[in-house]
């Protein structure tokens, strides 16, 4: 599977259009790929607005060391921090085609919130588990 994946992303066979593209999909795999030793001690509410869409376009992510859940509905708890973004950038850095600095610096993309976890919450995610950095990892 990997040598597939490996594939993929070197020959871009298996790039992915505007139609591929699942803003529930991307955040549940996001909500399954949080390095929880990286969290602050505290919970964090991350919310992610992605901004091309009608549908499915606002999702909550709460963060804690003891759990991460993903929520579609305002909880009511305060938000932390805001991410919001296309969803093909989102896709792109989440993919590894970008690194996180490339992906804030995009002119579509804004985050905004508590200062200190926008410094932090690159590190907060492993990202997907075929990206061109994770593959290379398991080559040797």
């Amino acid at each position: 599977m990997r040598e597939l994946a490996r594939w993929a992303t070197v020959t871009e066979s298996a790039a992915l259009s505007q139609g591929d593209l699942d803003t529930a999909a991307l955040t549940w795999d996001m909500r399954r790929r949080v390095d929880s030793a990286a969290l602050p001690e505290r919970t964090v509410v991350l919310a992610i607005e992605f901004t091309d869409r009608a549908a499915d376009r606002n999702f909550l992510l709460h963060l804690s060391r003891a759990e991460v859940n993903l929520c579609r509905q305002d909880t009511g708890t305060p938000v932390d921090v805001w991410l919001a973004a296309p969803t093909a950038e989102a896709t792109r850095w989440w993919l590894g085609q970008q690194s996180w600095a490339q992906f804030a610096r995009h002119p579509d993309v804004s985050v905004h919130g508590d200062r200190d976890l926008q410094r932090q919450m690159h590190r907060w995610f492993l990202r997907y588990v075929f990206t061109p950095e994770a593959l290379d990892r398991t080559r040797s």
